[in-house]
């Protein structure tokens, strides 16, 4: 604050000091420069933005949405008949978590060329490179065999949604997740899907990471590019009813808030068009080794996920709510799993779409 001016000439200040009154020429130069800086600035993309330079085509994105659609949708033939199976006129492969595998690398490369990922090559190691170990340890100690795609998923999974400042969260969120598959198991299978325990380890026990929610951004494009590749991973692993019903639940409950709130639905369309949401409903809730194996089980499992994550995060204000959902129901289910004989095989052909309203498939056993 300026002071009042002194008798002596001064100018009075806030402490009774006086102070020297200088006057400072301005020169046109000065007001130039002013005049610059009052100029409006553009406002920096926000991480996760689609940029003009970085956008996909949408319409290319769309036809590949389409194209495996049309395979998805395709009439699965049935065993009674010797029509040579879908998987096999495509020459694909029988193991869904190739197509995983090769889905989250492609997210993970793009995000990181197009989407300003804040992950390092460090962190991308030391994910992957634990998970590795930690299988290769729980693998040692049942005396089984090593299967290294399931650990590389998990690791995968934790580079698309965890997020941390240093490697080690990273490591210890895939060495927890896959350690869990050996350590914490009911009715003869794991419970808890590895990323999202290690996940929520991590953010709720140590507060050294977060989730990667904020960056993936509006883009519809991106969103289509993910459920594409996300669709094409659970017809494989017979789950696409779990995303389908996961997905529809969820953004019923937040249209329906919208509109009762009065809000404009570009909002809530907004919000689904992110691409972390989908990624979850199509890579992780749809884990065929943590979700019930009766459509009609499988469809409450996944629509009570929906129903925990929209009471989370729009009553009790908790953003990772979508992660925290499937973990409560996990915990649920290691007291009340019963006893299986048998459950999912990897390698297991290709059920038809069906939701809750249609009879349990038999799973074909692996190859």
């Amino acid at each position: 604050m300026f002071g009042a001016r002194g008798a002596g000439g001064g100018e009075k200040g806030e402490h009774g000091d006086d102070e020297a009154h200088v006057k400072i020429p301005i020169s046109a130069g000065h007001h130039a420069a002013s005049a610059a800086l009052l100029q409006p600035r553009p406002l920096p993309a926000a991480a996760g933005s689609v940029t003009p330079t970085t956008s996909f085509s949408v319409w290319r994105f769309s036809l590949y949405f389409a194209v495996i659609a049309g395979i998805i949708i395709a009439p699965t033939p049935d065993e009674r008949n010797d029509r040579v199976a879908l998987t096999a006129r495509l020459a694909l492969p029988k193991d869904a978590r190739w197509f995983q595998i090769g889905g989250q690398s492609a997210i993970l490369l793009t995000g990181l060329a197009l989407f300003d990922f804040r992950i390092d090559a460090l962190q991308i190691v030391a994910a992957l490179g634990a998970s590795l170990l930690a299988q290769a340890a729980g693998t040692f100690l049942i005396a089984g065999r090593f299967d290294w795609k399931s650990a590389l998923i998990t690791g995968l999974s934790l580079c698309l949604l965890l997020r941390a400042n240093e490697a080690w969260p990273f490591a210890a969120a895939a060495f927890i997740g896959t350690g869990s598959k050996f350590a914490l198991r009911r009715g003869g299978r794991h419970v808890f899907n590895p990323a999202n325990i290690g996940i929520v380890a991590m953010i709720a026990a140590t507060g050294a990471a977060w989730t990667s929610t904020g960056e993936w951004g509006p883009s519809v494009s991106f969103a289509l590019f993910i459920a594409a590749l996300g669709a094409l991973v659970c017809w494989r692993a017979s789950r696409l009813d779990a995303a389908l019903v996961y997905l529809g639940v969820y953004a019923a409950l937040v249209f329906g808030r919208a509109l009762y709130l009065g809000d404009p639905l570009a909002i809530p369309a907004l919000r689904l068009a992110h691409g972390a949401p989908i990624l979850f409903a199509f890579f992780m809730i749809s884990d065929p080794k943590t979700t019930p194996d009766d459509p009609r089980e499988r469809a409450v499992f996944v629509a009570l996920a929906a129903l925990i994550a929209y009471v989370m995060q729009f009553h009790f204000f908790i953003s990772d709510g979508i992660f925290y959902a499937p973990f409560l129901l996990a915990l649920v289910r290691l007291v009340a799993l019963r006893p299986s004989s048998r459950g999912y095989e990897w390698g297991a052909a290709p059920a038809p779409l069906r939701l809750a309203f249609a009879r349990a498939r038999k799973i074909a056993p692996a190859e």
